[in-house]
């Protein structure tokens, strides 16, 4: 048994080397926060990872995230070093990180004294490098010798710092370090801070400041501008900060908040009507115009320019040019007094809540939630991937009724249905049902064509192309929508109460469909199995029941999925806020058919529900030491589920990244950041395009995607051969694995049509005739057509397509 054993997880290791590749990640790179200049790059610090603009190409050139090292990707400040020329990168909750020469060297993290990983600004000035956190100031210096700053001072309120959460700071020329934080600013000679002198405090008490609440910071040409929640406030390089220009009418309106400012060559000032809530990290936008410019001896002249966007982030010099980094509409760029938009072709959010794949086998992302206001990373709209590009809609470019869009569905014709959940009218969200046809057209089901409530939990299209619509508030009523051919004009068949949904309150369900029966899983109250797929006699109780598990009567589902184990047995597998559930029926269609419970664990494998109860497990099947378990062995919740070509099912958690359970080998595989370049371990949603094997997962910091192969073939020929492993030991349980790889090394399936390998010995006798393996590649065992073992020696292999066309190689074997 062990040995059987020992086979078939060596098996299952050599499928997944050649199964589980390409790990790629795409967030969104147009919410800008810092950007700095070096060379002919501008480099762009964004919520999604550090994009560089190639100033020479006008193009988006390359982009770091966790796959080249850069381990936090919501970043917040840049600074460069040109003496060691190094960019530092800072970033919220992930520390600073050095970028040399395009990869990443060391770290500013807590072990080398750094007093908190939530950064807001980096200056470097005169060999110190100052860190700005949420937590205090940390002071580093480079040292001859060491090739890493070393910890000067942390200061914090111990200093007198008016609040350890800073805003911004800057050094002016003559080595006075401001701070501003929410409670005022702070002030103090640099060599003074770093030798222990406590800061000094400016704040409405004791001078002009229009407000304590410091936004944003800039210094240049003897002048320090001062972005607060009330208005502006110009201060000199004076050493009593005695000479003030203060300017409260700025911005159009009872609104003064401003943020950010910048001070020109000329010393104009620039700035924008925004502020920022530190509590959700959400910009908000204020005045009539895009930038306010002021000018002359006393900032006495003042005048507007309207660029494109008020989304201000940032203003700063690229180079020479004046540059504007934008919340969502990327960098502007002054090009002669035209101001130029760069926008990167990016998925609109990096919370990733929802993913579908359409008929035409193309990838929609969403990033909605059950809320009414817009939440930090989502509520973006809609993305559609092409393999290459992505385009986004939302209510500023389309006629989507919400940016908080919290389902997807898609009929026979490839009409898109988008979910919009809550109504805002202050954000400009209408709710209800958004329809995109294949050719642009839009259309809606609201209430005036029956929709019984516009907070959209859950939209569904069965086989027959009827639109089923659950909604938030309705008591676990789903309206069912006749399949759509006039986009203005849907037609409404009936609405249902789902039985048993008002257990717990008001409960949306979602839905799946399967051949004989659909079901329905709630947020509160669990699953519920409607034995059937008439809509005509829905309501008929006969055909409705619980599952046997209490545990799967309540919760949140989050996936039903349905495979087919080695022996042909149905397994319905729940994906439940209880964990992992499977209902086996043995011999379906049988006159000996018979159902069964399982519960899967940790510790032990599967549990059994005891016949006749509803919550009395007994153990079932046990881990062999060493084997791969569920969720790695830690505690985790499902969160997201999906099946694959294989018959191989997807578990996303909230803590443990993804699992997968391959029903040929009964073995579990764990995926998760300790071992894999992941955003995140808190996956939030699965979605697999089986043209490409591509499996995508969301989560609260991206999507990603990983090949885990497909048995649909769209390659047309064989470009070359590779076999790993090569030589191989079949003794030691290993496969060799004979592959094509296409023109730019990337593994892909063997041609369209039937291919043939055979395999011959030395002296030219056939040994074996293989046939393709379930990934579309052929697999030697070392054994021959009779299933005797092949001696040790080299063999040839010729593999022959369906055009007659043929292809040779060698394997090594040893015994």
């Amino acid at each position: 048994m062990k040995k059987i054993f020992f086979l078939t997880f060596m098996l299952f290791l050599s499928y997944s080397l050649f199964s589980i590749k390409n790990w790629k990640i795409y967030t969104n790179t147009t919410h800008i926060t810092d950007f700095i200049k070096v060379d002919n790059r501008i480099y762009i610090a964004t919520w999604g990872g550090l994009e560089v603009f190639n100033e020479d190409l006008k193009s988006f050139t390359e982009n770091y995230t966790a796959l080249d090292g850069l381990n936090g990707i919501d970043l917040t400040s840049l600074m460069y070093d040109k003496k060691h020329r190094e960019i530092l990168i800072g970033s919220y909750k992930n520390e600073v990180a050095s970028l040399k020469n395009g990869t990443f060297q060391y770290k500013i993290n807590s072990d080398m004294g750094l007093v908190s990983p939530y950064i807001r600004k980096l200056i470097y000035h005169k060999e110190y490098i100052l860190v700005c956190t949420e937590e205090g100031l940390s002071i580093f210096q480079y040292l001859d010798g060491i090739n890493f700053p070393v910890l000067l001072k942390n200061c914090t309120l111990t200093q007198n710092l008016a609040d350890n959460f800073i805003v911004d700071a800057v050094v002016t020329d003559n080595d006075v370090l401001l701070v501003g934080t929410v409670r005022g600013l702070n002030y103090g000679n640099l060599e003074d801070i770093i030798n222990g002198v406590s800061f000094d405090l400016l704040d409405e008490s004791n001078s002009p400041l229009p407000s304590d609440e410091i936004n944003c910071l800039y210094h240049s040409q003897g002048v320090t501008a001062v972005g607060t929640k009330s208005g502006l406030a110009i201060i000199d390089d004076s050493d009593d900060f005695s000479n003030w220009i203060v300017k409260e009418d700025v911005l159009e309106g009872e609104e003064q908040s401003i943020l950010p400012v910048f001070i020109d060559n000329s010393g104009n000032i620039y700035c924008s009507g925004g502020n920022k809530d530190y509590s959700t990290r959400m910009y908000n936008f204020f005045g009539d115009h895009d930038l306010y410019v002021f000018s002359g001896d006393n900032f006495e002249n003042k005048k507007t320019i309207d660029i494109g966007t008020d989304k201000i982030s940032a203003i700063k010099y690229a180079g020479d040019k004046i540059a504007v980094g934008t919340w969502g509409e990327g960098l502007f760029i002054n090009e002669e007094d035209d101001w130029v938009q760069y926008l990167s072709n990016s998925v609109s959010s990096n919370l990733i809540t929802r993913i579908k794949t359409d008929k035409d086998g193309m990838l929609w992302v969403a990033s909605g939630y059950k809320g009414q206001v817009p939440s930090f990373t989502g509520t973006q709209g809609i993305s559609c991937f092409d393999g290459e590009n992505w385009t986004t809609y939302n209510i500023d470019n389309s006629p989507i009724r919400s940016n908080n869009i919290y389902s997807m569905a898609f009929d026979s014709k490839n009409n898109a249905y988008f979910g919009c959940f809550g109504r805002s009218l202050q954000h400009g969200w209408k709710g209800a049902v958004s329809i995109l046809s294949p050719d642009g057209i839009w259309g809606e089901i609201t209430r005036s064509d029956g929709l019984m409530h516009e907070w959209v939990s859950d939209i569904s299209v069965d086989s027959e192309d009827n639109v089923w619509v659950s909604c938030m508030g309705e008591g676990g009523r789903i309206d069912i929508f006749n399949p759509v051919s006039d986009l203005d004009n849907p037609v409404k068949n009936k609405d249902f109460i789902v039985p048993w949904s008002t257990e717990y309150g008001n409960d949306p369900f979602s839905k799946y469909f399967f051949e004989n029966e659909i079901i329905f899983g709630g947020i509160a109250t669990g699953a519920k199995i409607y034995h059937s797929r008439n809509i005509d006699e829905i309501e008929n109780m006969n055909d409705w029941e619980k599952p046997a598990p209490s545990d799967l009567r309540s919760g949140f589902i989050y996936g039903v999925e349905k495979i087919y184990d080695n022996w042909g047995n149905e397994e319905m597998w729940f994906a439940s806020s209880s964990g992992i559930f499977i209902r086996k029926i043995s011999n379906p269609g049988m006159p000996n058919e018979a159902i069964e419970w399982f519960k899967l664990g940790i510790g032990v494998k599967r549990f059994k529900l005891r016949s006749g109860t509803t919550n009395q497990w007994d153990k079932d099947t046990f881990y062999i030491v060493g084997e791969p378990r569920l969720f790695g062995a830690v505690s985790s919740t499902p969160s997201a589920m999906i099946k694959d070509s294989f018959n191989r099912i997807w578990i996303g958690t909230t803590s443990s990244g993804l699992t997968v359970y391959d029903p040929e080998t009964e073995l579990y595989s764990n995926y998760s950041s300790s071992d894999y370049p992941m955003l995140s371990d808190n996956i939030l949603s699965l979605g697999y395009v089986k043209e490409s094997g591509l499996l995508f997962f969301g989560t609260d910091k991206g999507l990603m995607s990983v090949d885990v192969g497909t048995n649909v073939k769209i390659n047309e020929k064989i470009d070359e051969i590779k076999v790993f492993p090569n030589p191989f030991y079949p003794e030691k349980g290993e496969i060799a694995v004979i592959s094509n790889f296409n023109s730019q090394n990337e593994l892909t399936s063997m041609p369209k049509g039937k291919n043939i390998c055979r395999i011959y010995d030395m002296s030219g006798q056939l040994a074996v005739e293989l046939k393709e393996d379930k990934f579309l590649q052929f697999s030697w065992n070392g054994k021959n057509n009779n299933g005797a073992d092949c001696g040790s020696g080299v063999y040839f292999f010729i593999i022959t397509d369906s055009k007659g066309n043929s292809f040779k190689g060698k394997i090594a074997l040893i015994r």
